[in-house]
């Protein structure tokens, strides 16, 4: 069945070895999503070795005023369709996103998928972000980002 609303979100990560990269775009979709829209991150950790668990920040896992962020694991890698299916079905939130595991989006992101999203007034609406280049050490968009 369709939702009845387009208010919140569940952000799916499918993530294979990820690393530290998992912990950035966590961190940066809680700095700039405004917290009402972002229901939960659900990190999918397709079959890394070690579990990215292991070494996951207990600070991101914990109960807080934060997005709550829920870790699914596949043992082994099935594969990037198996993961966001894994999280897709576990997501609780009016829309699912799904994003890479190694994004940093902008503030404001959310406010302009809704609006595309209630623009067509169709909950099937695919909305696809513009994609910039990461520096891996600052986190920050390099100076060739679009």
């Amino acid at each position: 069945l369709a939702p009845t609303t387009m208010e919140t979100m569940s952000v799916v990560l499918p993530c294979a070895y990820e690393g530290e990269y998992a912990v950035k775009t966590v961190d940066s979709l809680r700095k700039h999503t405004a917290r009402q829209r972002l229901k939960e991150i659900i990190v999918v950790d397709d079959g890394s070795k070690p579990p990215l668990s292991r070494d996951f920040p207990q600070r991101l896992l914990r109960g807080s005023s934060e997005a709550p962020v829920r870790m699914m694991r596949h043992e082994k890698t099935l594969g990037l369709i198996a993961a966001k299916k894994t999280g897709g079905d576990a997501a609780t939130g009016d829309v699912i996103v799904f994003f890479d595991c190694h994004v940093k989006p902008r503030p404001g992101w959310e406010e302009a998928f809704l609006k595309q999203m209630k623009r067509a007034g169709d909950h099937r609406t695919v909305v696809v972000p513009t994609i910039t280049s990461l520096d891996p050490d600052t986190w920050e968009e390099s100076q060739w980002a679009a």
